[in-house]
This record gives structure tokens, sequence and C-alpha cells, in this order.
């Protein structure tokens, strides 16, 4: 990342506009040219073949292991009844190894167990074997449990070849759209677009938002009032909505949420920035406070004609993008609420996008050249 080429241009006030939109032409021949398809086939695997294989578990792609004996318990007591268990989704990264994409608690699970990891509990039907590890098993239940085929879909290395970007924007899409277990929410999924070398991006986000000058800049007058003020992922993705902003040119895609993956990527590139661009986050966030005081992030209520306490990721992009262009200024509110009023379409946050938001900007930065 060159941070100071990043910031000039950022600062020149360069020409922001949202990703172009694919033609219907382009849609057609990017299929028949097989753009963006993936190459797949299904396997079925026994239990043993599965606990032998080499799958990568990743836990930039999923969460560490979550499920409890008891849940884990009832896959074991599934196979033995027979009982159709669902797809796992495998990536091979390299001929005949793999990586899990979805389905990893089902398959640490059964790998857990076939190694002795745990002891069954919480059995409903097969309630005798509650206490047993799998190598106290008769040998009869054993062989039910290995005669069981495990179906398995696996998207093939030539995928690679699909015009996405690189292998981690491929599984990463593929990760978004077929993650089925627990929710995961948008921060946690993004982690998973990348390798190892993402880990000083998250550290990165995380000293920033366990910074005490975050809750009090991000949240003043209102932690009360932000049921996810604690949650750290949410607030992990505030900061990174701001470098995403700030270097749109740079990041920008067809999505805000792609947008935001190619701010994480940017990010890790400047493992040797982070100090500055600290700095300049918190700078921004203190100038916000100053130019709108005591309305720093909310929204303006013109039914009550208050603006409320609650904190809007709409209005802090908004006044962010206002407070690194203009220092040493305070708005004048009754200009603010006249503007607001009178762009009632641009402020109405329910249909925000990218571009609204940077017009948002640049009519409150007008305000200050009248």
């Amino acid at each position: 990342m060159e941070l100071e080429k990043f910031e000039q241009d950022f600062l020149k006030g360069g020409n922001f506009k949202e990703s172009k939109v694919m033609s219907l032409n382009e849609a057609i021949e990017n299929y028949r040219e097989g753009t963006f398809r993936l190459v797949t086939e299904t396997g079925r695997f026994k239990p043993s073949q599965l606990a032998e294989m080499d799958i990568e578990d990743k836990v930039f792609y999923q969460r560490a292991n979550v499920w409890d004996n008891g849940k884990q318990s009832s896959v074991i007591e599934s196979l033995i009844m027979n009982i159709p268990i669902p797809s796992l989704l495998l990536y091979e990264n390299k001929h005949n190894q793999y990586e899990i994409i979805d389905g990893k608690q089902r398959l640490n699970s059964i790998k857990t167990y076939i190694n002795d990891g745990y002891k069954l509990e919480g059995l409903v039907f097969w309630n005798a074997l509650n206490g047993l590890k799998y190598s106290e098993l008769p040998e009869e239940l054993k062989n039910a449990i290995q005669r069981v085929f495990i179906p398995a879909v696996i998207i093939l290395n030539e995928s690679n070849n699909s015009h996405f970007r690189d292998n981690n924007e491929m599984v990463s899409e593929i990760f978004r759209r077929v993650n089925s277990g627990e929710p995961l929410k948008p921060q946690e999924i993004r982690n998973a677009i990348l390798d190892s070398s993402s880990a000083p991006v998250q550290f990165f986000l995380k000293d920033i938002v366990e910074d005490d000058r975050f809750l009090k800049l991000i949240y003043q007058n209102n932690e009360s009032k932000y049921e996810d003020k604690n949650n750290r992922k949410e607030n992990e993705e505030i900061v990174l909505r701001f470098f995403m902003f700030r270097y749109y040119n740079y990041v920008k895609d067809t999505t805000q949420e792609r947008s935001l993956d190619k701010t994480y990527l940017v990010l890790s590139e400047a493992k040797s920035n982070f100090k500055e661009l600290r700095n300049i986050y918190f700078k921004t966030l203190e100038s916000a406070h100053y130019i709108f005081p005591e309305v720093t992030f909310s929204v303006y209520n013109s039914k009550k004609d208050n603006f409320n306490e609650r904190f809007s990721k709409a209005i802090y992009d908004t006044h962010c993008l206002v407070a690194s262009r203009i220092s040493n200024k305070q708005i004048n509110i009754k200009n603010y609420i006249e503007l607001i009023l009178k762009e009632s379409v641009l402020f109405d946050l329910k249909k925000n996008t990218i571009n609204k938001t940077f017009e948002r900007a640049k009519k409150i930065i007008e305000l200050f050249n009248e």
C-alpha cells in the first residue's frame, strides 16, 4: 500500500464513482467463456476416509469449533441411524489436498470421534452408548458408522482459471453464499478472505476498537442506546468502512461488501503504515466531533425536530468524509438542518448508497464555503 499516494489522491478530492455495471451483452459473453463458473465434482467418503484425508481446517474460513459434545454426538447417532448427512463442500487447493469451506462442524464431529476425541452424550435413541468413545463401541456399531457414506461437493483446482482475481476471492465468495452453519457477521466472513497474512489487519482493527477513545468518540452520549457497542466484529467493520470511503478509488467494486473486502486486502499490505493509519483515524474522529458538536454521528428526525442519540453508520461515513477535508470549523446547525430538509432524498438513509454518501459529504462541505 502506497499510503502517501493514497492520501494525496484522497485529499485532492478524486472522482469517486461506483463501479461500472456489466452490460447484458458482456454478461452473455462471460457466460459463454465460462467466466466466474466453477469446475466441480461430487464424491462420497466413509468416516474412516475423512479421518485420514488431508483436509485443511482454516480458522480464517470459519469459526473455531463451536459445537459441544452433545451436538457432535448427534451427528454420530445420525450415522448409526443411517440418517442422511448434508454434503460437505471442499476446495481442492492442490492435487488431493483440500480445504473445508462448508460443513466444518460436521466434519470435525466425525473425525474427532473416530480418533477418540470425545465420549458420546445426550443420545436420544441410542442412549446406551452415552459415555463411550469410538474405540469402546461394539464392533458391530463401529461397522454401522463406517458403512455410511458422507456426500461431498469438491471444487476442483481448475476453477482457478474462472477469472476470479485470485483463489482468496473465489473461496471467500463461495463461503459467503453457502455458509450454512450458525450465521456469521459480515466481518467474520471477511476474515475468511485471506490466509495467515490477514492476521496483522485483524490485530490492527482490534487494537483500534479496544482503545478507550473509540468507544468515547463513536458512542459518545449514547453508549446505552447502541446494542452492539461491545461487539468487536461490528466495531471492526465500522473502522474498515472509514478506510473504504477514504481510499475508495483503489478499493471500489461491484458491491459495498466487496469494496470492504478489497479494503481489507489493501490494509494487509500496509503493515508498516499501521501507526500512521491509526493516527489518521482518531484525528478524523476528533475533528468530526469538533465540526458536528453534540450531533456527531446522529440522524436528524424531522418529525421531532431533533437529532436522535442512536449511532448511524451512514452519517458516520458522511461526517468522517467531511472531517477529512474540513478542520477548525463548526457546522451551523440551523443551516445543516435546512440542507437536510431541502435534500430529503439525499438524506434518506433507508435507501443509502456509496454515491449518496459522497454526494452528502460534498453538499455539507459546500455549506462552509457559502
